[in-house]
């Protein structure tokens, strides 16, 4: 199983707004960048030899706290009949809920997800992060592992 925990960065440590870059370290956020209502995020996609491993790195970029939902990131992979399937998240102790996101702070979660049916191994794997922000409405985006992020779907 591989779900890190959220890690949270308080004190001297603020995330600076639309930066996509974590305040302790000073580095970019290695992914696709999205910018949702109140969160910035990266998504990297990561193949596995049984199933593939979705980064999301996260910032807060409003002035009050927001929920962040990533149960609610739709994961998609093409089945070897061209058909589009749901992934699901790997949660035997059903860790991955809503969590409290506290203003101009930073989090990192690693989600693999199960392949139920049989799925090209090639096949692109997407992500879907709209809902992902509950603190308001945000245009849709999806980021796909061949690097294509796709837009208002």
């Amino acid at each position: 199983m591989r779900i890190a925990a959220l890690a949270l960065l308080a004190g001297c440590f603020t995330y600076d707004p639309g930066s996509f870059i974590s305040p302790d370290t000073d580095r970019l956020w290695h992914g696709t960048h999205v910018a949702l209502s109140c969160l910035d995020i990266a998504v990297s996609i990561q193949p596995d030899g049984r199933a593939p491993i979705v980064i999301y790195r996260f910032g807060n970029r409003c002035e009050h706290g927001v929920t962040v939902d990533l149960g609610a990131a739709r994961v998609t992979a093409h089945a070897r009949d061209r058909r589009e399937v749901a992934l699901t998240a790997y949660d035997p102790r059903h860790e991955i809920r809503p969590l409290a996101l506290p203003p101009l702070t930073t989090g990192e979660e690693h989600i693999e997800y199960s392949r139920d049916i049989a799925v090209d191994d090639r096949a692109d794997v997407c992500v879907d992060v709209t809902a992902v922000d509950r603190s308001g409405s945000a245009a849709a985006a999806r980021v796909c592992s061949d690097d294509r992020t796709k837009e208002d779907l």
